[in-house]
Parts: C-alpha cells; structure tokens; sequence
C-alpha cells in the first residue's frame, strides 16, 4: 500500500471516530431529564404560642442533568385542584448533590392543607417533562378538635406532635443565617451553654420531625440574647 494511500485511510479513521465523538457527547448532554430523588417534608410551622400552626409542603429533588439545565417545576394535587408553578426552583447544594424545588408551598387562608397523591413535575431547558408521584400524609394528633386547634404548648408536653420522635434545634446569628442545625443535646439545653459553642448565636427554634424527616414541627422563635 502506498503511504499515499495509508494516509488517506487513517485520515478516513481519524473522522470517523471524531464524528462518533460528538455524536455520543451530544446525545450526553441532550439526554432526557430522570429525577435521581425526591424529597418531601410537610412541616407545620408555629409563628407564636398562641396562634396555630402554619402548614406548607417542603418538595426538592435532585435531577439527572446538571442543575443548570434546569428550567422549572410544578407540584399538583388533582383531587384537589390545587397546582402550585415554580418558575424560579430553588437551588441548593450538599454534599456534593445539587437540589432544586421549593421550601413553602403553601394553601390560602381558611382552606385546609390537602392529603394524599401529589404529582411532581420537572422541566428542563428544552421544555422536557419528567414526572413522579409523591404521597403527603399530615399528623393525625395535630388535627384540630372540639377542643380547638393544637398550640406549640401541647406539642412541648407531648399532647401532640408525638409521631415526630426526633428532636432537633436552629441556631442563626443576628441577621436570620443559620450557624447549626442538629439535633438536640445536652450540650445545647441552656442559651449560655449555646452561646459557649456559638458565641454568635441570636435566636433558636425547635424542631421535631419523623424518622425520614417527612413530616416535621417547627416551634416558634426564641431568643438567645436578650
């Protein structure tokens, strides 16, 4: 074989295989959008002692795509008709993980937060859908009575709230950023102790959740210095 020839079929190769490379790159890149995990939390959220509990749905998820491809997401409860749009997700990192989604969707007043199947939706920036279902169950012990409704004074002394066994407590600083968020602990039981550990620790609020932190208790503020 002339070198002619050999030139002119590795050269052939060469282009081939770098046709093949772009080809499997852009099929990488534009691949459909798969959600890797949903994640879920109702969380009843106490803004005073003598008011009742606010409640909103917490709903992330972590897709397949890089988080900038990213466009949009929509949660809907068909029984309901209830459908919340989230133009702008929110977006946060950890532990190497990207999460988008929304932190308080929320009904409005005087309409009862709805139960049972939710539909996830996600869309890219192509405009793609992918879609999974959620299950939303509240706490039967923080339903209200004839009593009245459940006050954060009933959930300190185990009158409700008892499905939540976890105990946890917030700490931020003067201007609301969280400085940690764990569980409770001796070591955390009195503000001076806290202070100690955090000397620029404001406020703190309690909060009490289920074992995968699908439903959870959030106490209202309380203050650390005074």
């Amino acid at each position: 074989m002339k070198n002619k020839d050999l030139f002119f079929m590795h050269k052939q190769i060469f282009f081939l295989f770098l046709s093949l490379f772009f080809v499997f790159c852009f099929s990488c890149s534009d691949s459909s959008p798969q959600i890797s995990g949903i994640f879920k939390t109702l969380i009843y959220e106490f803004n005073s002692e003598d008011e009742k509990a606010n409640i909103r749905l917490s709903v992330f998820l972590t897709p397949s795509q890089d988080v900038r491809r990213s466009k949009s997401m929509e949660v809907a409860h068909h029984d309901s008709q209830f459908v919340w749009k989230i133009n702008t997700p929110q977006v946060y990192a950890h532990e190497n993980k990207n999460y988008i989604g929304h932190s308080s969707l929320i009904v409005p007043e005087d309409f009862i937060f709805p139960e049972g199947l939710f539909e996830v939706a996600y869309y890219d920036v192509a405009d793609r859908k992918i879609t999974e279902n959620i299950n939303v169950t509240p706490l039967k012990s923080m339903m209200e009575t004839e009593e009245g409704f459940v006050k954060a004074s009933d959930v300190r002394s185990k009158k409700a709230g008892t499905e939540c066994t976890q105990k946890k407590i917030i700490i931020c600083d003067e201007i609301g950023k969280e400085i940690f968020f764990g569980f409770y602990s001796s070591k955390l039981d009195t503000n001076d102790k806290i202070l100690k550990l955090f000397p620029d620790a404001v406020t703190k609020r309690i909060y009490y959740c289920n074992q995968n932190n699908s439903v959870g208790i959030l106490l209202p503020t309380e203050n650390i210095k005074n």
